[in-house]
């Protein structure tokens, strides 16, 4: 048996996909999502061995400096998949050994992306 923790984070972004085929060229322009972030990381203790509100803080941390710094030009033209790629990096680096961690990244809560793996 496995236990597992999820933490969900918000934040608005703009982001474009400059090479987006003819069939969707409209996302070749900056618009606007609400970027949605579900975290499910592996815990080895039952009684808050990683606690939630902790965990939230810590991503919501990572996003705003990225953001602010505008490192790995974020949001500019990464996909969703690319995002949780990032978040997953951090997690790992954060809380690393050998967790199980799942990240999944959806734009209005409708299209999402899942990174999953351990460490």
């Amino acid at each position: 048996m496995k236990t597992f923790i999820t933490v969900k984070n918000q934040f608005e972004g703009i982001h474009r996909y400059k090479d987006a085929p003819e069939e969707v060229s409209f996302l070749k322009d900056y618009h606007r999502h609400l970027f949605t972030i579900k975290s499910k990381i592996e815990v080895f203790d039952e009684d808050r061995e990683l606690e939630f509100i902790i965990v939230k803080r810590s991503i919501d941390w990572f996003v705003n400096e990225k953001k602010e710094n505008k490192q790995y030009w974020f949001l500019d033209n990464m996909s969703c998949e690319q995002i949780a790629k990032l978040i997953y990096e951090f997690l790992q680096d954060r809380y690393g050994t050998n967790r199980k961690i799942t990240i999944e990244v959806s734009e209005d809560n409708e299209n999402s992306a899942i990174i999953e793996g351990e460490i």
